[in-house]
């Protein structure tokens, strides 16, 4: 298991979106882990990190069934999940 302190795991399809975010995470001093689908985002939640900031639009899931998913498993139901949305 990795050390997961200070770990943000950031999960968006969109490249650039992703990219940028995870760039602003680092500058401030956080560890990232990126993930750009639902099936992703779930297996590196279970390496439990301080939180996770999940787009609401993914490609092979729906951002909301994602948090369900994490928040169902017991070893991840701890995990903070914030949903965020670039949709207008």
């Amino acid at each position: 298991m990795q050390d997961t302190r200070d770990a943000v795991l950031a999960v968006d399809d969109d490249a650039r979106t992703l990219a940028a975010l995870a760039r602003i995470l680092r500058a401030s001093g956080y560890e990232v882990w990126e993930a750009g689908d639902g099936a992703s985002a779930i297996r590196l939640a279970a390496d439990r990190p301080s939180l996770v900031l999940l787009d609401v639009a993914l490609p092979d899931a729906d951002g909301l069934e994602v948090c369900r998913r994490i928040k169902a498993d017991p070893a991840t139901s701890g995990v903070p999940v914030l949903i965020v949305s670039g949709v207008a």
